[in-house]
């Protein structure tokens, strides 16, 4: 996929709207060799996903050894409206705590003493973090109204196909 594709389905209102989401689905290869898939908060900086996690995370080790990651975004609600991306995890050892960890955090309802009292544990538990940087280099939304998932789009291929014979 071209960069200038990515960017056009990445300013898509609706892949900014989710794109401001709290969680993403981080799909990954194991050391061992079967696929992993697990929620993990992030924040988009208008050209990379940032995740951030400890040091002792054990998707690190996997992420060093086959960084191609698969990442989905997606709603609760009927039809969903999903964005799905590829690309490859760099990964980041930060000192403290990173500033798009905490900006990641800030969408959850909390009160402001919730917050004060949230960022002090997180800033007691933590000496260091990794932060994994995931560039895109393949996307695609699917809202079932303009866009559908590829194997419908053939579906309905086929089915027009049939009906003009």
């Amino acid at each position: 996929m071209q960069p200038d594709e990515i960017t056009e389905v990445l300013d898509r209102p609706l892949s900014q709207e989710l794109l401001a989401r709290d969680l993403t689905r981080l799909a990954y290869v194991a050391q061992d060799g079967t696929p992993r898939n697990v929620p993990i908060g992030f924040t988009w900086n208008c050209s990379e996903i940032v995740m951030c996690t400890t040091p002792n995370a054990p998707k690190l080790p996997a992420l060093r050894q086959n960084p191609a990651v698969a990442l989905t975004i997606d709603t609760e609600v009927h039809p969903p409206k999903i964005l799905l991306i590829r690309g490859r995890a760099e990964l980041d050892v930060v000192e403290g705590i990173p500033d798009e960890y905490l900006q990641m955090n800030g969408s959850y309802e909390m009160t402001p003493e919730q917050r004060v009292d949230w960022e002090a544990e997180v800033r007691s538990l933590y000496d260091r973090m990794v932060r994994i940087v995931v560039a895109p280099t393949w996307v695609k939304l699917i809202d079932f109204e303009e866009t559908l998932p590829s194997a419908v789009e053939e579906l309905i291929r086929q089915r027009e196909e049939r009906q003009r014979t």
